[in-house]
């Protein structure tokens, strides 16, 4: 009797977790952008990569908007842990993102808010998050940071480099001001968004993957936009028992406006 009931208590706890693995799997279906939007002059490119083979869903995402100027309002986080609760955490975080990006302008402001609004919409993580928005037409790219990896710029000729952002403290940390960075990118150039996952591994330090990040995004630059996520994450993210999500947003301008891009400009961006 005692083993049939130790028996019976294993087979409840599996057919829990299996509940939960396809809760969590609705979740991040539902919680992610689908279809991405579709700009003139802009490429598009997500990949999505859960923390092992029985993960469903996790704390990392992007989204990708077309704004009312007819810019490309973007953005990637990370919400702390890659359970149901950070899956709920991080698609309550997308909506508001998206809700206060109607109301300010720069993307630094938008993290102000965020931060000024955390404990109101009652968030009890702490999350990073890159917010931005890119021209299509001139290719003028506004960033901001908070406690978020940076981002890579790759430019058509295969030049890699990460873009030195201003980090402010993620969001649910004390109050520090964000502050945009201004730069334009040309045709042809990639702008390379991804969470921690990528390029963090106990073994090995940050900055040894991270320079592995730049050599083969450096090395493929010519590569159609699918095919270079593909390969990033092939080599970056190949793990089956990774400890951690992968979110990976790529961003290439397209066509010929004569413009000169890939320049790096820092700024602040006064108040809206």
């Amino acid at each position: 009797e005692d083993l049939a009931s130790r028996a019976a208590g294993v087979v409840a706890l599996a057919r829990r977790r299996d509940r939960d693995h396809e809760l969590a799997h609705v979740l991040q279906q539902l919680l992610l952008p689908d279809p991405l939007p579709q700009l003139d002059g802009i490429e598009i490119a997500v990949r999505y990569l859960t923390a092992d083979a029985e993960a469903e869903a996790g704390g990392d995402f992007y989204d990708a908007v077309c704004l009312p100027s007819g810019r490309l309002g973007l953005a990637i986080g990370d919400v702390e842990g890659h359970d149901t609760v950070a899956a709920a955490t991080m698609g309550q975080l997308r909506s508001a993102t998206r809700a206060l990006a109607g109301q300010h302008r720069e993307p630094a402001r938008v993290i102000d808010a965020l931060r000024w609004s955390w404990d109101l919409l009652g968030f009890s993580r702490m999350a990073t998050v890159i917010l931005g928005r890119v021209d299509p037409a001139t290719g003028e790219v506004v960033l901001s940071s908070a406690g978020h990896v940076p981002p890579v710029l790759v430019t058509a000729e295969g030049r890699a480099a990460l873009t030195p952002l201003e980090n402010a403290p993620p969001l649910g940390a004390p109050a520090l001001e964000a502050v945009d960075q201004h730069f334009s990118i040309a045709p042809g150039d990639t702008l390379f968004f991804y969470t921690d996952g990528l390029v963090e591994e106990r073994r090995d330090s940050i900055d040894h993957h991270l320079a592995a990040l730049l050599v083969t995004l450096g090395g493929s630059a010519s590569l159609p936009l699918q095919d270079l996520c593909d390969l990033v994450v092939s080599r970056h993210a190949p793990r089956r028992d990774r400890p951690d999500d992968v979110a990976v947003l790529a961003v290439r301008r397209v066509g010929c406006t004569g413009r000169p891009g890939g320049q790096l400009t820092p700024g602040r961006v006064a108040s809206s």
